[in-house]
C-alpha cells in the first residue's frame, strides 16, 4: 500500500487511507476519487453490505471516479462465483449470497499470468466457468486495467 500512496503523492494528489469498517460510508462521497486496493473479496463484499456502502459506491461510480484493484474487481462486478472456484477457503465468513454489487457486468480475472503459473488447471477452471455462466471473463495481468465509462469499456494493456 505504501508504494501506491507514494505514486499518488508523486502526482501531487492528496491521499487519505480510510477503513470502511471504521468510518461511515457517506464520508467517501467527499472525495473525487475513491480507490479500493485489494484484499479478501468475500470480506470486502460483506463489509460493503454491512456498512450500507452499496448506494454510496454507486453514486461515486456514476458521478466521480471509482477504482478497484484485485478483490474489488470481483466485488464491483456481478458475482464472486469465479473467485470462489479458485479460493473458496477465503470465504471464512461463510457468505451464501455471492452476488457482487453490480456496478458493472464485466467479469475480470486479475493477476492472470501470476496465478496461471501457480495453480494447476487455472485456465481450464475459467473456461468451464465461462461456459456454465455464458460469460466472457477478461483476463488481466498485473499492470493492466479496464476503464469503464457508461457503456464504453476500454482495456489498457501495458
Amino acid at each position: 500500500m505504501s508504494r501506491c500512496v507514494t505514486e499518488l503523492e508523486a502526482l501531487n494528489l492528496y491521499v487519505d487511507i480510510l477503513d470502511l469498517d471504521k468510518i461511515p460510508a457517506q464520508k467517501l462521497l467527499s472525495y473525487d476519487v475513491v480507490e479500493f486496493i485489494g484484499g479478501n473479496p468475500f470480506y470486502l463484499l460483506n463489509s460493503i453490505r454491512e456498512h450500507d456502502a452499496v448506494n454510496v459506491l454507486k453514486v461515486i461510480a456514476d458521478a466521480k471516479v471509482l477504482i478497484g484493484w484485485s478483490a474489488a474487481v470481483f466485488v464491483f462486478g456481478p458475482t464472486l462465483e469465479l473467485v470462489n472456484r479458485y479460493s473458496s477457503d477465503m470465504n471464512f465468513l461463510g457468505l451464501k449470497n455471492l452476488n457482487g454489487i453490480k456496478l458493472t457486468t464485466v467479469e475480470v480475472l486479475p493477476h492472470y499470468e501470476k496465478f496461471l503459473k501457480r495453480f494447476d488447471g487455472f485456465e481450464e477452471k475459467c473456461r468451464i466457468y465461462e461456459k456454465e455462466h455464458e460469460a466472457n471473463v477478461i483476463r488481466l495481468n498485473d499492470g493492466e486495467g479496464i476503464f469503464i465509462e457508461g457503456s464504453i469499456i476500454d482495456i489498457c494493456r501495458v
